[in-house]
């Protein structure tokens, strides 16, 4: 089981050393100004998107990546492209099996061929249907799924602001 991120927050001063007894990540003393609170969400948020790896075969090597470094994934039949980094890995997998295994990280499928990282969306074009990631990388959206596709940017978006 994955360890526990423990953040503290108290108004008095004489717990702190009994908290670091149970070893927290953080130690906030109120009153606490939204910007550390932000600051250390941020911290805990990356501490754990790096927990989570994807492993893979490419040719002949098992690779594993970290979930969060992950673009997208493009998809021909049977062949996948993991864009990652500067890097592209080519899977032999079927994209129903990976969108299983990266949906519940932040994935959304976006079009048929196309399984994208919310966190690396930059901005949705809802007219042209595509969206554009941080990296300037154009992705295709189905017209079916452009407004599914809006609210998990949007709740993405959110999140990241918590």
């Amino acid at each position: 089981a994955p360890e526990a991120i423990i953040v503290m927050l108290t108004r008095y001063k004489q717990f702190a050393l009994e908290a670091y007894k149970i070893r927290p990540y953080n130690y906030l003393l109120k009153p606490v100004k939204e910007e550390q609170i932000l600051e250390v969400l941020n911290e805990v948020r990356e501490r754990i998107s790096k927990r989570h790896n994807f492993v893979f075969s490419s040719g002949y090597e098992t690779i594993a990546v970290p979930i969060n470094g992950i673009r997208y994934v493009e998809s021909f039949d049977w062949l996948l492209v993991l864009h990652y980094g500067k890097k592209d890995y080519r899977i032999n997998e079927r994209l129903k099996f990976v969108c299983g295994v990266l949906e519940p990280h932040g994935f959304i499928r976006v079009h048929r061929s196309y399984l994208v990282n919310t966190v690396h969306i930059h901005s949705i074009n809802r007219t042209s249907c595509e969206i554009i990631l941080k990296s300037g990388e154009k992705i295709p959206v189905s017209k079916q799924k452009i407004q599914q596709v809006t609210h998990a940017f949007l709740q993405e978006r959110a999140g990241s602001l918590l």
